[in-house]
């Protein structure tokens, strides 16, 4: 029998590319689930208006902002597909036939928690590694993997059996980030570690942009809050006796200067590639040999989806 599949997306603002995400994903007809984050009612409204116009797609409402791990709770307990494919709302397929590749993959999952894409981020021109977690003398650290198969994945780009969370548990609610990193170290310490295939033949598009008005600024501040995300670091190095990523701080500082600069060129899809900003306080435009030549590569390998 066939597994089902389903879309599961959270967004919290970010109208403009949450619809793009939606319009991208629900071209071939399977079933999209999309929930409105604590987003302002003028952006909920934009994605209410755009879900009620497809008959595929599922529009669920929170009142508060849940966070990445528990807003994928929500859709996991919405849901009854065997299989969700979560995808963060700034991400869009490559290709037309991404489903199908996915449904093969599906029907020779035995034994696999997660099914990975590549994703290609545009905005720093890299591509996601597939990486190992181990923990040594209480350091967490990520080693490349060797192979197609890791103990971890990205928590918003990954194809997800329902039977993990069965087997491990859920997001952990209470943490405002690195809830998969979490979810994947639980399962290690349970004996039962995350078995995730990264695979070829399907690849997602990862586009920051910066932000053009006073939403997508506080989503971009909330989601990069040294406050919230703090806490939830510390709280999973409390919970495993384990210490990891100390530059977080200072990674997330550049995100939110990156992405509320508004002078700097957005990403931009289309037919000239991405468009890189200028470095802060000097009018040159940012190097962008690296996510030009990616680019490139993408163009050479993949036709992109129409709209």
């Amino acid at each position: 029998m066939k597994k089902s599949i389903g879309i599961a997306i959270v967004f919290f603002n970010k109208d403009q590319q949450t619809i793009e995400c939606i319009k991208k994903f629900s071209k071939p007809g399977e079933p999209v689930y999309v929930l409105n984050n604590g987003s302002s009612e003028a952006a909920a409204q934009a994605v209410r208006l755009v879900c009620a116009a497809l008959p595929n797609v599922t529009y669920i409402h929170s009142d508060n902002n849940l966070g990445c791990g528990g807003g994928r709770n929500r859709l996991i307990e919405a849901t009854k597909e065997d299989w969700l494919f979560f995808v963060d709302n700034d991400i869009t397929p490559l290709e037309s036939h991404w489903l199908d590749n996915l449904h093969l993959h599906v029907k020779h999952s035995q034994g696999i928690d997660a099914i990975v894409p590549v994703v290609h981020n545009i905005w720093e021109g890299t591509k996601i590694r597939p990486v190992n977690l181990g923990v040594l003398n209480g350091q967490a650290h990520f080693t490349t993997a060797t192979s197609a198969y890791t103990n971890v994945f990205p928590g918003g780009a990954s194809l997800i059996s329902r039977k993990m969370f069965d087997r491990i548990g859920l997001y952990d609610d209470n943490l405002f980030a690195f809830e998969d990193f979490e979810l994947s170290l639980r399962a290690e310490q349970m004996g039962c570690p995350v078995t995730a295939r990264h695979v070829t033949d399907v690849n997602l598009l990862h586009d920051h942009r910066v932000v053009t008005n006073a939403d997508d600024r506080q989503a971009v501040e909330v989601r990069y809050s040294l406050e919230r995300v703090g806490r939830a670091h510390d709280a999973v190095e409390s919970r495993y006796g384990v210490s990891f990523d100390k530059n977080y701080k200072v990674w997330l500082e550049q995100q939110v200067l990156d992405l509320t600069t508004p002078e700097w060129s957005k990403s931009n899809y289309s037919n000239m590639g991405p468009r890189h900003a200028p470095t802060q306080g000097s009018g040159k435009t940012r190097k962008k040999s690296k996510a030009s030549k990616l680019w490139r590569g993408i163009k050479s390998k993949l036709k992109p989806q129409q709209s």
